[in-house]
């Protein structure tokens, strides 16, 4: 990418984790849980991968593959709580 943030990360592969990880989050959901409906789903997905991709954005000592699972959790954990 072309456009720099945090630590050497860019905008485009910060929006490529998001719009990926949403999609696979939205895909997984709807197959595993269409109890929920397309838009709790949906809300789900997107603050997952919105909390994911900046811990991974932020993050420089601690281990990604421990703070960005970690982050997601969160994040959809809030989302959970209003729904």
């Amino acid at each position: 990418g072309r456009v720099r943030l945090l630590h050497g990360r860019s905008l485009e592969g910060t929006l490529a984790f998001f719009v990926s990880g949403a999609g696979i989050s939205l895909a997984l959901l709807r197959l595993l849980h269409p109890e929920l409906g397309l838009w709790p789903s949906l809300a789900l997905a997107a603050a997952a991968s919105a909390a994911g991709a900046v811990a991974e954005l932020v993050s420089v000592r601690v281990d990604d593959n421990l703070s960005v699972p970690l982050a997601a959790a969160a994040g959809a954990g809030l989302v959970l709580l209003v729904l």
